[in-house]
C-alpha cells in the first residue's frame, strides 16, 4: 500500500510539473527529462511511470511513437547522468591536485 502510494504520488508530482512547463507536445525533451527523473536502474519502472504520466495528461502516442518519446527521454536522461559524472570526477581530480 505504501509503495502504492509513493509510485501515484511521484506520478502526479511528475504530471504537475509538465504541466506547469506547458502543453506537453511543444516541451523540448530536456525539459521532460529533467520532470521525469527516471532510474537508470529500473527500466520497467520507468516506462510505467512514463505511461501513467502520459494518460494522466491525456497524450495519445500510437507504439511507435511511444517508443520513440521514452527512448527520447531516457537518453536524455542517461546524458546527463554521463555528464554529471565526468563533472563529478573533475571536480574529485582538482581536489587531489591533478
Amino acid at each position: 500500500m505504501l509503495l502504492k502510494n509513493v509510485v501515484a504520488d511521484r506520478e502526479e508530482k511528475v504530471a504537475r510539473e509538465l504541466l506547469a512547463c506547458g502543453s506537453y507536445k511543444y516541451l523540448k525533451t530536456s525539459v521532460k527529462a529533467n520532470a521525469f527523473k527516471f532510474d537508470l536502474s529500473d527500466t520497467g519502472g520507468n516506462l510505467k511511470l512514463f505511461m501513467s504520466v502520459l494518460d494522466k495528461l491525456g497524450v495519445k502516442l500510437d507504439g511507435d511513437q511511444l517508443y520513440e518519446e521514452y527512448q527520447k527521454i531516457y537518453e536524455e536522461t542517461v546524458s546527463k547522468n554521463e555528464m554529471y559524472e565526468m563533472e563529478q570526477e573533475k571536480q574529485w581530480n582538482k581536489g587531489r591536485g591533478r
